[in-house]
Parts: C-alpha cells; structure tokens; sequence
C-alpha cells in the first residue's frame, strides 16, 4: 500500500511540473488538440503528420509524399526515395546530399559540420565547412556559400573570395598571389603585393625585386625600363614609345606612336585608316569607309554592311528581295524591318513572319506552327494545318491523327480521353488549360490564372492554395499573408510590403484586414504581429528578448516588435527601424555603425 502512495506522488509531482510549463502547446508545431495529463499531443493537422515525443507533431511517412517511394514497417521513415533524393533524419527525402531535415523535398537544415545555403532559382544545398575555399574563413555568405570574412592574419581574396595569406592580393591560387589590387605591383620573389611607387610607377608584378618585368594593362616600358602609357595600345614594342597593335576598334598612326579611331567604328584597316567593322546600333558603309546609324527608319534598318544598298543585314535579321533588312526569313518585301510581303510558296501570318504551312496564323520557324486559322488546328506530325473537326473539334495543337495535345483558349483538355471541353463554366476546370492524368483536378490554368496547391482551382490570386472564386482566396500559401478583408495573398515578406508590415510572417489577419491573426509556423501571435521567440537565447526580467541567437555562420538581431530579425550581415545587437525591419540601430560591444547601417570594428588607437 505505502508503495502505491509513493508512486501516486511521484507521478503527481511530475504532472504539476508539465502543467507548469506544458510541452505540448494546441496551434504549435502542427498540433491540434493536446492531452493535459500526458503532456503530449493527441491530434494533428492532417494526416501527414503523427504526434512525437516533444509535444508536437512530426511528419510520418507516406509514399508519394515528401519524394519518398517507400516506408519502413513503422511508417516512420523512408528507406526509399526517388531518383535524385536523399534520405534525411526526419523521414522523408531532400534533394540536398547530406541533409538532416527536410520539408516537402527541400533541405530546411544540414548536418552538422556543413552550411545550407541558397543558390540560383532557389536552390538549395548543403556545403561541407572544411571545403578548400573555406579553409581559414570565419563568416560564410548563407546565399552564396562563398567566405566574407578570414581569420586573423588572412586576407580575403576579392576574386575568389578565399582566405590568402598575402596583403593587397586581389586573386590566389592555393595561398599564392596571382594579381594585387588595383595600386600594388606582385613580387614574386618575396611573394608579397607592395604599393607602386618610384621605379614601380605602374608596374603589375617583378621577378627580381630590381626590375619591373611586367607594366600595368595600357603600359609599355621605355627605354630606361619605366612603364609609360599608349592609350589604346594593345601589345607594345621592344622600341621606345612604339605600339604593333591596338585594342579593337582603334588602329595604329603612321609613326605607331598612337592609336586612334573613326568616330563610331569597332576596328580599323591599319593600312589605309579606314573602319572595318562598326559599334553597336552602327553599318559600315564600304563606299566611304565610314560607320552611320542602323536604327533610322530608312532603307538600312537594321543593316551591318553596306555598299550603296544594304548587302548583310544584323544577326537574327534577313536581307529581302528588296535589299531591306527584317527579322522573318524567307520575306520579300519588308517596311522598318516587318515583313509584308513572302517569297513564293511561302504565306504571311499575323506575326509577320514567313512560313510554307498554309492557314497558319503564327510559326516558330518557317516551317513549324504555333497556331492555325480558326477552325483549324495545327498536325505537328505532318506539319500541316488541318480541319477541327472529329475528335480534333476545339483542338489546337495535335499529335499525329490520335489525340489532341492543346486546346482552343475556352477549352481544356481532358488527358483521360484527349478531347476539349469548355473551360468557362463554373466548377472544378473553370479557366483549366489542362487537367491531371486522371482528369480529376486541374494542372495547368490558362493565362493569367493561377492554379491553386490544395484545391487545384485557377484563380486570378497569386499564392493561394485554396479559392472561393476566381478573385477571392480563402487560404494562402507558406509565403503569402490571407488578407480576410480583400481575400487576396500578399507576400509575407517584409521587403515586399513596407505599407503594411504585419503582413510579415503572418499566414491570415483578421476582419478587417488591419492586423495578423495567424502565423506560419514557427512564430507566435503578438499584439496583431508575428514574432520570432524561438531565437532569443536570453531574456529580460520583464520577459522581453535580450540578446538573440549569433555565431559565425547566421545572426538575428533583436525587434522590439517582431522579436528577433535574421540578418545579412553581423554583429547587430538591436533593429528596430519600424519601416526597415532589418536596419541595425545598435551593435555589439567593440562595434559601430556605419553609413551603410551595418557593423564595423572599432579600431584600437
């Protein structure tokens, strides 16, 4: 008996401590319901996520989610993933090689010893912190993976942004100099860049330590070995003050002491002076030598060589029976560079360009339609633009004599049977272009319509997942804010939306569309704004946020609004510039700001 009462206060004892401070929190980590006694929670969002052991939710594993082919007995991790993916420690797969954690096939966090950073289009990868050009870099850019600041005693490199050793280099290869910055002059011999000065006056680098061996571009060694300047030359000559070659577009002076050039031309004859080849937007007309302006609207529109008449038009342009320059091939007769007239056996569309295909309105290419003449439709088998009629009625691409592979702009096409239905009747394909595989839901919309990712519905509003009608949204996406009062998506990225900024990490605001009422995940519910808790490593007695989170490789700072801010640039303490969220207003002990409301140093006197 006295056994049972002990344990009957042990177990007591700790429900007071959960009750205390509650793991489990509803609206949390995808939680919906908790369970009071057991501190856990009891029912999630929906049926991808199962509760785990901290109070919240995580992802289970289900085939077809997630990039993942196969689960374990348990469900609970994939032990297959498609072609391309990775596992990750959280269950599903990432297309990021080492990854620890992933949502929806993109890395969210790394293993340890390697960096996530953002590439072009959004790419993300995870990158090893013991790579070759980060050896020696103490502060990593999160975007582009590339170092931005080196220990002390190293130098970062400004061209391949990796940590020399060497002072005033501007490029190394494997800690060694290659070329100094803009002023210094390379020794090669005591491998160091040193300023140019005196017998170095615009030197670029010297083996010896004496003698410079090498001159500056646009420099040329006189004949006491002294780098002197011929503008515009190119490759200088052993013989005092003489140039062999100039930089194109400038040819040499009978005495080869200068370089110059015809007003407007690229390249000069060296022999009689006169150009060869124009700039930019210029013809060189071989009957005076000179370079005159393409771009008038008169007979040499668009020419590049000229000899009385136009004779070789620009490139992607062509020369017409009319010795006019436009941009359709096989044209005859053109009017500032539009073709009005075809060659025989070839027709003219409304895109003015020239094709063989009869009834075709708009080509590619001369001999491949985009589109036919109404009521009829484009065989890219037999590149000929035949009757809609058949299963071909409303169509207007089609594959062989089979099926149908586009529609008409009011119809969409059912990829079940391959034929086109109306798209301008309210229901599940209003504005569809094309449905799924099983013509259950939409996949494409038409133009200027979006498709939404949970109820795959077109809608005019951008970002948004589910839709009342075409110009109302009901629930956004992750990077969208719901505003309820206009029902459309605006980003909740507070770059984009400096008028109302507690669109910023919210999901949905209220009524009347003034402030925030639900955030994305993550964030917690503040006075209408979404803020950033989980960050702050250290806190006020009044609770508010003290410091926030900071090592080499990320940096927030604190918001006396939206807690802390995850910051480009380092050693912020404070940002609290209400129209520029991000804008440091105080820094780090050691720190100042600077002009450009970033952190440098403070010298030492």
């Amino acid at each position: 008996m006295e056994k049972i009462i002990i344990l009957f206060f042990i177990l007591l004892f700790f429900f007071k401590i959960a009750k205390f401070d509650p793991l489990c929190k509803a609206g949390v980590n995808y939680c919906l319901v908790c369970n009071d006694i057991a501190n856990l929670c009891s029912m999630c969002e929906n049926e991808i996520y199962i509760p785990d052991n901290n109070g919240g939710c995580k992802k289970k594993c289900v085939v077809g989610i997630n990039n993942c082919l196969e689960c374990d007995e348990e469900g609970n991790l994939c032990i297959k993933c498609d072609i391309g993916y990775f596992y990750d420690e959280n269950g599903g797969c990432s297309y990021t090689d080492n990854c620890e954690m992933s949502d929806n096939g993109e890395c969210i966090k790394c293993k340890n010893n390697f960096i996530l950073i953002g590439l072009e289009e959004g790419i993300k990868i995870c990158k090893s912190l013991y790579s070759e050009d980060l050896k020696n870099c103490i502060q990593i850019n999160n975007e582009t993976g590339l170092c931005e600041d080196c220990k002390e005693g190293y130098y970062l490199d400004i061209y391949d942004k990796r940590c020399s050793t060497i002072k005033n280099c501007y490029q190394s290869v494997f800690s060694k100099c290659i070329k100094c910055k803009f002023g210094y002059y390379l020794d090669r011999k005591e491998d160091e860049c040193k300023v140019q000065k005196e017998n170095f006056a615009h030197c670029k680098e010297t083996i010896n330590s004496i003698t410079c061996d090498i001159c500056d571009d646009e420099y040329h060694f006189d004949e006491n070995g002294k780098c002197i300047s011929i503008k515009n030359c190119a490759k200088e000559s052993s013989e005092y003050n003489i140039c062999e070659k100039c930089f194109p577009g400038y040819y040499l002076s009978e005495n080869k002491a200068s370089c110059t050039i015809e007003q407007n031309c690229y390249s000069g004859d060296k022999v009689n002076g006169l150009c060869k080849t124009c700039k930019e937007r210029f013809y060189i007309d071989y009957k005076d030598g000179k370079c005159k302006s393409n771009q008038e609207d008169n007979e040499f529109k668009y020419c590049k060589e000229a000899n009385e008449v136009c004779t070789k038009c620009l490139d992607n342009y062509y020369l017409g029976d009319d010795y006019k320059c436009s941009t359709t091939q096989n044209c005859s007769e053109s009017y500032n560079g539009t073709c009005v007239e075809c060659i025989e056996d070839y027709f003219i569309g409304l895109d003015h360009k020239c094709t063989n295909i009869e009834h075709c309105i708009y080509s590619y290419y001369f001999d491949d339609c985009y589109e036919c003449e109404d009521g009829y439709y484009y065989n890219k088998k037999n590149k000929t633009c035949l009757i809609s009629e058949g299963i071909f009625k409303n169509c207007k691409y089609g594959n062989e004599n089979t099926f149908c592979e586009r529609c008409k702009d009011d119809y969409y096409l059912n990829q079940t049977d391959h034929l086109c239905y109306s798209n301008e009747i309210d229901g599940p394909f209003y504005k569809c272009a094309v449905t799924d595989e099983n013509a259950e839901n939409c996949y494409i919309c038409t133009k200027d319509y979006n498709i939404g990712g949970i109820d795959h519905k077109c809608s005019k509003v951008q970002g948004c997942e589910i839709s009342e009608d075409e110009n109302k949204c009901l629930q956004c996406d992750f990077f969208y804010c719901l505003d309820v009062s206009t029902g459309k998506c605006e980003h909740n990225d507070e770059a984009k939306n400096k008028d109302k900024i507690f669109y910023y990490r919210c999901n949905k605001t209220n009524e009347e569309g003034t402030e925030c009422a639900l955030c994305i995940d993550d964030y917690v519910l503040k006075n209408g704004l979404c803020v950033d808790e989980y960050h702050c490593v250290e806190q006020n007695e009044d609770g508010t946020c003290k410091r926030c989170f900071h090592n080499a490789y990320n940096s927030f700072c604190i918001n006396h609004d939206f807690g802390c801010i995850d910051l480009l640039y380092d050693y912020c303490l404070e940002c609290n510039d209400s129209s520029d969220l991000d804008k440091c207003t105080k820094c780090f002990d050691g720190y100042k700001i600077n002009k450009f409301n970033q952190c440098d140093k403070i010298k030492e006197n």
